[in-house]
Parts: structure tokens; sequence; C-alpha cells
């Protein structure tokens, strides 16, 4: 009985992650810079793709951003894609990175591991941030895509979903 209801626990919870609501409006390029402030020279390209879908290209000083509205009480996951060529690291570390930027607080989205910014020539690479509402405590997000470096980076394939918030064990 117990591993009947875990397993359809676990199917429910499959079913409900797969109907999430992407809140990233146009994450994939397929309609253009729509929903997007490009700036700087900042570009769409038809031709760079992650798994068959657009991306933004940015080189030095470019900058993409989207804002969006979300609860502050919830908890999200971002993911993406980049892509970079010869991306310089900058005097104080910068390379290629996400800035979230929610009230006066900020966070860092990147495809490192340990959370700095991407250097160097690199093919496709998932990123994955985790952003609680509780630490923006605002109802807007602002996501910036930043190069402040030399060299050339490529973004796709977002998207911010709502996530159950982590229970403490007691």
């Amino acid at each position: 009985m117990r591993t009947t209801t875990f397993i359809l626990a676990l199917m429910a919870m499959f079913t409900l992650s797969a109907s999430e609501v992407n809140l990233i409006k146009n994450g994939d390029f397929a309609k253009g810079g729509k929903h997007w402030m490009l700036l700087k020279g900042a570009k769409v390209s038809t031709d760079v793709k992650a798994d068959g879908k657009n991306s933004v290209v940015i080189t030095k000083g470019q900058q993409v951003i989207q804002n969006v509205t979300v609860d502050p009480q919830a908890d999200y996951l971002l993911t993406f894609k980049m892509k970079g060529e010869n991306i310089a690291r900058g005097k104080h570390g910068q390379g290629a990175r996400i800035i979230i930027r929610g009230g006066k607080r900020y966070g860092r989205g990147t495809a490192d591991p340990k959370g700095n910014s991407m250097t160097g020539t690199f093919d496709w690479k998932e990123g994955k941030t985790l952003l609680k509402g509780s630490y923006f405590q605002s109802n807007k997000l602002v996501f910036t895509m930043h190069l402040d470096t030399e060299g050339t980076c490529y973004f796709a394939d977002f998207k911010l979903v709502k996530v159950a918030a982590e229970k403490k064990s007691e």
C-alpha cells in the first residue's frame, strides 16, 4: 500500500511540474526580441541555436532584460542555456552571467556549478538557479543578461517556474 501511495505521489509531482507555467515571456526567442529589452546592439540569433531554439547574442557592454511579476512568498527555478566564445575574465573576475534584481537585493545566474561568472570558450551549458522570493521581498524580478568583458555570449531557452517551497523536517 505504501509503495502504491509513493508511486502515485511521484506521478502527481511529475504531472504538476510538467504543466508549470513559464513566467519568462518568449524565453525561446521564437518571436525575436518581443518581451525583451535588447540594449546597446544586443540581438536575437536564428543561426546559433540551443536544441533547435533561437538564442540572444551579446558582446561587451550589451544587455538583454526582462521584468517578471512574481509572488514574493514563492520560490522559483530559473533554467537557461549559455554558450561562450573567448570571454575574458574582467579585473574583478566578471564574465558572462545573468543578474537577477528584486527590490534592493541581487542574485546571479550562471552555468558554473560554483556560481562563478562564465569565461573562456565553451559549448552550450545549462544553468539552474533557485530563487527564493523571501530573499528578494519584491513582486518584480528583473533578469539582465550581461557581459562586461571582451568576448561573445549566447543565451537561450529561458524558463522561470514556481516550485514548491522546501519544507523543514521536524
